[in-house]
């Protein structure tokens, strides 16, 4: 008889159940460190501009929704912006910016 194995899931795959904003930590650790080893070969130029996207969803309290001034918040976005500030030290770019890309379900 042979022996079973159980199945493991690859490396790149652990972590990777879609939060309430569509995003996992693990792909945005993925995305992040394929943006900041890009970004990091070469400076950007006085005419590029460098962001990086955040997908939020109008209305997913606590994670994200928006306030009285429609401006998006939430932990989710929290916890994102503390990634992107440390992406912007990482490839020595303080200004990095972030562009908040609405998402809905459908």
């Amino acid at each position: 008889m042979g022996e079973m194995h159980a199945s493991v899931p690859e490396q790149a795959d652990r972590g990777r159940r879609p939060s309430a904003g569509g995003l996992s930590a693990g792909d945005i650790g993925a995305s992040a460190d394929r943006r900041a080893k890009g970004l990091a070969r070469r400076s950007p130029t006085s005419s590029e501009r460098t962001s990086c996207g955040l997908g939020y969803r109008e209305s997913s309290p606590p994670f994200s929704f928006l306030d009285h001034s429609n401006r998006p918040i939430g932990y989710s976005l929290e916890l994102c912006e503390a990634i992107v500030e440390e992406i912007g030290v990482e490839v020595d770019d303080a200004n990095l910016k972030i562009e908040y890309v609405k998402v809905t379900s459908g």
